[in-house]
């Protein structure tokens, strides 16, 4: 399925770019509240967010009148963070090469973008932090494929510097977990993640 909807995605692009009139690129980076709601470990212990970081580049393909097309790759760390009486602080980062690719639109004066568009997610690591052992067969491995639903503004405050917010809505299960588990727990965890940063870009 990932390679199917990655193959897709990048003949859409193709396809669209014969059209563009301009190409600019650009970078971004900021912070990110994360969460995984539905797992295991939101069940049982007390969710605070996850506090990560993004950054990468972006190019945009702009067309005649206000649409454009937006690809990007970032790293981007997600992950889930509790706090149980029981059993302390537990964290679990997990970081990920992004690929968005959004269809957008420029209003104010091209200065405000909203767009919208699949985020294909390629997991890089896995590194938990527990005050207490932890069971790891009952947690599961991050699946190697996160595929989610982006929706992302962005206003350029002065020239090209702007500052970017987007939201990730995870369409594919965080974990895979062990067959002799599946059938006790329902793991339905999917990521979900708020970034909040800043973005220049180069000759817009």
């Amino acid at each position: 399925m990932k390679k199917l909807s990655v193959i897709a995605a990048l003949s859409l692009l193709m396809g669209t770019a014969a059209f563009a009139q301009d190409f600019n690129l650009g970078i971004k980076g900021g912070v990110a509240a994360n969460w995984i709601p539905g797992t295991i470990i939101d069940v049982f212990d007390r969710p605070n967010t996850n506090v990560g970081f993004y950054g990468g580049v972006t190019g945009s393909l702009d067309f005649d009148g206000s649409f454009f097309i937006q690809v990007e790759a970032l790293y981007a760390r997600k992950g889930i963070s509790t706090n149980s009486d029981a059993s302390g602080k537990f964290s679990r980062n997990i970081p990920y090469i992004q690929l968005p690719l959004l269809a957008g639109f420029k209003l104010s004066d091209d200065r405000f973008r909203i767009m919208v568009g699949p985020e294909f997610g390629f997991n890089i690591g896995d590194n938990i932090k527990s005050d207490t052992p932890v069971d790891l067969s009952l947690y599961g491995k991050p699946a190697p494929f996160n595929l989610a639903l982006a929706i992302q503004t962005t206003y350029l405050i002065v020239g090209n510097l702007g500052v970017d917010v987007k939201f990730d809505y995870g369409l594919t299960k965080t974990f895979q977990l062990p067959e002799d588990i599946k059938a006790s727990i329902q793991e339905s965890g999917r990521n979900m993640s708020l970034q909040i940063g800043l973005c220049y870009i180069f000759g817009d």
